[in-house]
């Protein structure tokens, strides 16, 4: 994309005060911009950029709402209180605003919001003020109004308007909640005291970054970055007080004032590879770390396991809705914030389902047991010898657990209950254990231990049914006895990998998933002779192509582990079943051999990959998907389809962490496409092997080796230092290693060519380590010779001073730098001017990665604990002077926003018809991987203005 060059003829002499520029918050969290006053003296807050980190309030999606979303307190949260005179004490009912760089003086204060119910009053105050405003007669039409009167208590003014006087500088705004039954958009603080029209807040304007540069290029000084100011700015005098970033004078000489502006356009799209019918609701998101475990029906619903859990993020016990399965169904009574547990197995007997639950965080670090749910209402089930249970990490009790045991070893591996009997049997396979328990009350009955590792059971429909074990010498047929002891009824299926035993609600059949063939195969229940089978055999071994009917279960069940999941196949009564395609990230429905439905959701925290030469091409995990940009991004409509799955000829089981997956893929000269992954010959992930992708017989490793902590594969082919900085020299150095030729299609890389070098630094230049514990690809050389250096640490963990910067290819001298670090202790809002916040709580995990194309760089910030949560920022720059363009992302943490993630770490960014598309991962939310639309790049134009600097 082209920038806009204007130059304005207009000579700067002066050395008077610098103008004074205000920062104020962001208004929208997918904007690319903060927001500063079109007029002096306003300001705007969004009720989603609160500091509500020890708050209860919660936000809510909402297209009505500015910027999308609204804030409110859930009714359960507290009790109403009336007559107040005073401001609360109670800091988890406030919702707090920090706006920095105030001018002193008198601000009307309206609000915008509206009610929905009877009660409609809230508390507002400025810094700390013990007297405070009751605001009231928000609309209850269902309409957005803006609102500026009060009641009688606390402050009075003659109009009824809400007044603060506000001191130089940083200031606090605080509202309290009084009912629960509003919701608060959007703030206006004014000196002139009117609300903002529709033509105000339409008004013209522009974002804007501004810099002193040399005749050469260099920046010398930021001026302002990513301001949202009146076109009218370019008409003005920018003052500059003939100083550096660092507070001293500059040398008499030649320089420019640089103004940009943009109206670069950023959108978040939603998500590939997961097929939730809504992206921004609550509860609507369908996913899980571990993906789905387990799963029974009942009527008209399927009840899943989900595994491991995160408060906040996801629940770890699913109910859906088998017809429209595509939106999980709120249910409360298993919300993970308040439980805290985790659930890796489920049966049911059409009255309860039974849940093998797991709190990882007990005080024996590992405590399993047994809970039911009603399957008429989803409430708990009482147990006559269960016991009452909260674990650490919940808010809330279990009010009736049963089995419990405190073993690391003791994994849930399987659970199966009598319909019309009272036994209920669990699973402990790395005990070599199955207990019995009373499925009413929840007395154990008896342990059974003389079978070698018991893994999956099933019990039929026959009678009180049989039960179907599988262990080390195949999968066994026992009669189950009144006392719940088990007789042998003289039936064992042999030869297979059995990864999973069900079967249709007649009872004639059962149905194992073989993992060695990776067929389901279904066999009568009578003399356990084999019936038919499903699927392709061999899955992926044969070839990388995805078809529905071709599965990838699992690898092998000694490799079992709990949070890696294993597969299922769940019957509805009409025969029709829902099979867990495990490796292929999707549950799939079929009646008969007709699929119905295909729920996909992906893993968080892998790799993602795309070439910019390849845009088509989206790698995630090990999974490559075809994009359609010529098609609405949707589900179901082919604008993305998982195309190939390259895990089948893996060799390492250790291939599944966060760093699992394919780093920048690339086609080479030779017409053959080739990527970089773990080695499989290392047990410490210390090491990369290029690999290549053949579409006709899989994946193949090419036995050449790279330092995990050294070379990346870029995009180009080069292989490129993933640190440039070099302890031992103080000196960073930036290469290239091109591939001069191939030997049996492997390719040959050559000597290092020296792109740049900068010696002599100090913790204002930009240098990378290369030493954090997840691998990214690194920036590459821009299209105008700009090498881009980013660093994505803190400075108490090998961070610089400034986190992003240009190198001209050649030089060995930066030519800008920028993102400098907040202040130690610093509190306040994401920073919208591109500061890199080192404070605030955040953790080892500040940054994530920087992605260039053409003359655009990016650079996302993680924030791994910020305000004990998580963002998803990217910064957007000037690749050529360093000008900020742009901000977009979100830290919005509790309800699924759009473009929420955290946690990433791994992207790329491509160009199409235009536009810009940038893929990224991350943890929880939304599991998928992100996809942002970028455009109207041709918006962005400089300014020039020329100054003289004398003596």
């Amino acid at each position: 994309m082209r920038f806009t060059l204007i130059t304005i003829l207009f000579l700067v002499f002066t050395s008077g005060n610098a103008q004074n520029y205000y920062y104020t918050l962001d208004t929208n969290p997918e904007a690319p911009r903060s927001i500063s006053p079109l007029k002096k003296g306003d300001f705007y807050l969004e009720a989603e950029e609160a500091d509500n980190s020890n708050a209860k309030w919660e936000f809510y999606m909402d297209p009505d709402a500015s910027g999308g979303a609204y804030a409110k307190v859930p009714k359960y949260a507290f009790e109403d209180f009336d007559n107040w005179n005073t401001k609360p004490d109670n800091t988890s009912e406030r919702l707090k605003f920090t706006i920095e760089n105030v001018e002193a003086g008198e601000y009307t204060v309206w609000i915008r919001g509206k009610r929905n119910g009877r009660n409609r009053e809230f508390w507002v105050t400025e810094n700390n003020n013990e007297k405070g405003y009751e605001v009231f007669d928000l609309s209850s039409d269902g309409t957005y109004d803006w609102i500026s009167n009060h009641g009688s208590n606390g402050l009075s003014s003659s109009d009824k308007k809400i007044r603060f006087n506000l001191k130089e500088g940083k200031n606090i705004i605080t509202i309290f909640r009084k009912h629960s039954a509003y919701q608060i958009d959007r703030i206006f603080l004014t000196k002139n005291g009117s609300v903002p029209t529709e033509e105000y807040e339409n008004s013209k304007a522009v974002v804007t970054s501004a810099g002193v540069y040399k005749e050469d290029g260099t920046l010398v000084r930021t001026l302002w970055n990513n301001e949202l100011k009146s076109s009218k700015i370019l008409e003005t005098k920018p003052d500059w007080d003939f100083k550096d970033d660092f507070g001293n004078m500059v040398n008499p000489g030649n320089y420019q004032i640089k103004i940009t502006t943009s109206d670069v356009k950023y959108e978040w799209e939603g998500v590939v590879g997961n097929t939730s019918d809504d992206f921004q609701g609550n509860g609507h998101v369908i996913g899980s770390y571990a993906r789905m475990l387990d799963m029974v029906t009942e009527g008209k619903y399927g009840y899943i396991a989900m595994g491991y859990s995160e408060p906040e993020n996801n629940p770890s016990s699913l109910k859906i809705d088998l017809e429209n399965p595509y939106k999980r169904i709120e249910f409360e009574t298993l919300n993970p914030f308040n439980r805290g547990q985790e659930s890796y197995a489920v049966t049911s007997d059409g009255k309860t389902v039974y849940w093998g639950g797991l709190d990882p965080y007990s005080h024996n670090s590992s405590k399993w047991f047994v809970f039911g749910t009603k399957v008429i209402d989803d409430t708990f089930q009482n147990f006559e010898n269960g016991n009452s249970y909260r674990p650490p990490s919940g808010k809330e009790s279990f009010p009736s657990i049963f089995g419990e045991l405190d073993n690391e070893n003791g994994h849930i591996t399987g659970m199966a209950v009598q319909r019309t009997g009272k036994y209920l049997y669990v699973v402990h396979k790395n005990l070599n254990l199955i207990k019995v328990y009373d499925k009413n009350t929840g007395e154990a009955v008896m342990d059974i231990a003389n079978l070698n590792q018991p893994f999956k059971i099933f019990i039929d429909a026959k009678g009180s049914g049989n039960l179907w074990i599988s262990h080390q010498e195949g999968v066994e047929k026992f009669k189950i006895s009144d006392d719940g002891s088990l007789e042998k009824a003289g039936v064992l299926i042999t030869n297979n990998q059995v990864l999973s035993i069900s079967g249709e609600h007649s009872g004639n059949t059962i149905t194992l998933i073989d993992g060695k063939d990776q067929q389901l195969k279904t066999y009568s229940t009578g003399d356990g002779k084999l019936i038919k089978t499903f699927g392709q055999k061999g899955g992926y071994e044969n070839s990388p192509d995805v078809y529905d009917d071709k599965f990838y279960f699992g690898d092998d069940q000694n490799n079992f582990q709990p949070h890696a999941g294993i597969t299922f196949a769940a019957y509805e009564a009409d025969g029709s079943v829902w099979i867990n395609d495990t490796w292929n990230h999707r549950v799939q429905h079929f009646n008969g051999t007709t699929l119905e439905h295909s729920l996909y959701t992906q893993d968080p925290l892998k790799q993602v990959a795309i070439n910019p030469n390849m845009p088509k091409r989206l790698f995630y995990y090990y999974h490559e998907f075809e994009i359609d940009y010529s098609k609405p991004f949707k589900n179901f409509n082919n604008s993305w389809k998982l195309k190939r799955n390259w895990r089948g000829k893996m060799k390492s089981f250790g291939r599944d962490g966060m760093a699992a997956g394919f780093q920048n893929v690339v086609t080479l000269s030779n017409g053959k496409t080739y990527a970089q992954t773990l080695s499989p010959n290392d047990n410490n992930s210390r090491f990369y092997e290029i690999v290549e992708l053949d579409p006709i017989n899989g994946l193949r490793y090419t036995g050449i080796t790279q330092d995990r902590f050294g070379e990346m594969l870029h995009y180009d082919g080069t292989l490129r230092p993933r640190g440039s900085y070099n302890s031992s020299t103080n000196s960073a150095t930036w290469y290239k290693r091109e591939v001069t030729g191939f030997n049996n299609n492997n390719p040959i890389w050559g000597g290092k060519v020296n792109l740049a070098k900068v010696e002599n630094l100090d913790k204002n230049d930009v240098y990378n380590f290369g030493a954090s514990s997840i691998p990214s690809p690194m920036p590459e050389v821009t299209s105008g010779g700009i090498i881009i250096a980013y660093n994505s640490d803190k400075p108490d963990n090998g961070g610089t001073n400034f986190h992003l910067g240009g190198i001209k290819t050649g030089s060995d001298t930066y030519l800008w730098k920028t993102s400098p670090n907040t202040p130690e202790g610093y509190s306040g809002n994401y920073p919208t001017d591109g500061r890199f916040d080192i404070s605030n709580g955040v953790g080892y995990n500040a940054g994530g990665i920087c992605v260039t194309i053409d003359n655009h760089v990016f650079w996302s910030y993680r924030g791994e604990f910020w305000k004990q949560r998580q963002t998803n920022y990217w910064q957007h720059y000037n690749a050529n002077t360093g000008a900020m363009l742009g901000r977009f992302g979100t830290h919005v943490y509790k309800t699924p926003a759009k473009g929420q993630a955290g946690n990433m770490f791994s992207g790329g960014i491509v160009e199409v018809n235009g536009n810009y598309y940038l893929y990224h991962n991350g943890e929880a939310h939304h599991y998928g991987v992100h996809r942002w639309k970028i455009s109207n790049l041709d918006s962005v134009k400089e300014y020039k203005f020329p100054v003289e600097v004398s003596n």
